[in-house]
């Protein structure tokens, strides 16, 4: 006759631990399990079990003890000392051993099965055996269960990591926008408030974040893309509406181009100035008459820097003179825009560019950008001041950045 003794030596009996009796002694499965296989689906699943690396450590060594790799139904008592499982352990402390050990037993994935004297051993007979130790018939019987929460942890893990490299590439793909936009066309959008979404995005990925933390993260930089996109495709359509235009600009008049780029003021009598003749080309083609007050009441930064109120063409050229080089634009890279555009055009160029000053990193670098799109008839200070009318509406406005829409 063999007894499976329900309570430990010197311990109290619990609640819990009459539950874990019970269900040890549920029919057995008919098919073993791999001992291996339910330790690494344990690994997968530890957290829901409440364990720690260092605990199934030890649940690794109680499992060495056990000969063979299958699980099956019959005695699964196993009774090494603490001595041995410590040396198993590679000399791990025994009071560390069993502190772990207590966690093991806390969980319900293995029992005790105490002596009388609370001694762990077997004593053979001819009918059969007896032994004293650790059961790990909980190992069998709640395996479905561990191979479960495995499957579950492992699908929450895969969905993590998908949306982790999702978020990443997301964040890589707002960072290079804002510094192809910040280079070519700074005023289409507020590139500085872009940078700082994928930078702080960048720093919240290296936190420990859940699924939800990513697509709150992911939902953010959604919104940022495709104001950046959105931001872009308008300056793109803008230079292919006025390349258009300016390819139709020397079969008209200057009264019908004035009138179709909505340069009138509103008195219907304005003070009309015509840009200085170049001989050099302008953005796909030259710049028609465009009125003085106009300009400046879009490019008004200028007039700030200035004594003077500004009156006339002759003051406004000198005016741009005298800011250029205190906005880091050197002598040569003036002498190549004013080369590409003429000396009016540029001036109204380095204008426009003192609006936004804040957002272009080297406006030297940028002038002679613009001065080349310039030379191959791909830029024009007139849609350059559209732009920044847009920009400045939006900014008026005061709507959040993913609700300014760039029309």
């Amino acid at each position: 006759m063999t007894y499976n003794p329900i309570t430990s030596f010197r311990r109290p009996v619990t609640a819990v631990q009459m539950t874990r009796h019970r269900d040890a002694h549920a029919p057995s499965p008919e098919a073993g399990v791999d001992k291996w296989q339910v330790l690494r689906d344990l690994t997968t699943a530890r957290r829901a079990f409440g364990l720690g690396d260092r605990a199934l450590t030890v649940l690794q060594a109680l499992l060495s003890f056990y000969p063979g790799s299958m699980l099956e139904g019959g005695d699964l008592i196993v009774f090494p000392s603490n001595r041995a499982i410590c040396e198993r352990l590679n000399g791990m402390a025994c009071s560390t051993m069993r502190r772990h050990l207590a966690a093991l037993l806390d969980s319900g994935l293995i029992l005790r099965r105490d002596s009388p004297n609370g001694k762990r051993f077997v004593r053979r007979y001819r009918a059969g055996c007896e032994a004293f130790g650790f059961d790990l018939a909980p190992l069998l019987h709640r395996h479905h269960e561990i191979h479960r929460a495995a499957a579950a942890e492992t699908a929450v893990r895969e969905a993590l990591e998908s949306r982790r490299r999702q978020v990443s590439l997301m964040r890589r793909d707002l960072a290079a926008l804002t510094e192809f936009g910040t280079r070519t066309a700074p005023m289409a959008a507020n590139w500085t408030e872009l940078d700082d979404h994928a930078r702080l995005a960048a720093r919240e990925l290296r936190r420990r974040n859940d699924l939800k933390d990513l697509d709150r993260i992911a939902s953010d930089l959604k919104t940022a893309l495709e104001f950046a996109v959105a931001a872009l495709d308008a300056e793109t359509e803008n230079l292919s509406i006025n390349a258009s235009e300016d390819e139709q600009h020397h079969q008209k008049s200057e009264k019908d181009n004035f009138d179709s780029n909505n340069f009138r003021n509103k008195d219907e009598n304005p003070e009309r100035v015509t840009l200085q003749k170049e001989d050099q080309n302008v953005a796909a083609g030259e710049v028609a008459s465009v009125p003085l007050s106009y300009v400046l009441s879009i490019c008004s930064e200028l007039q700030t820097f200035m004594p003077e109120r500004i009156h006339d063409w002759p003051g406004f050229l000198r005016s741009v003179e005298l800011i250029r080089p205190m906005i880091g634009i050197t002598n040569s890279a003036w002498n190549e825009c004013v080369a590409s555009m003429g000396h009016t055009a540029a001036s109204v160029t380095v204008a426009a560019m003192l609006e936004r000053h804040s957002k272009i990193r080297s406006p030297g670098a940028y002038l002679r950008h613009l001065a080349r799109k310039a030379a191959t008839g791909h830029f024009s200070p007139v849609a350059m001041l559209a732009t920044l009318t847009r920009i400045c509406d939006a900014n008026d406005t005061g709507q959040p950045l993913n609700t300014v829409a760039m029309q």
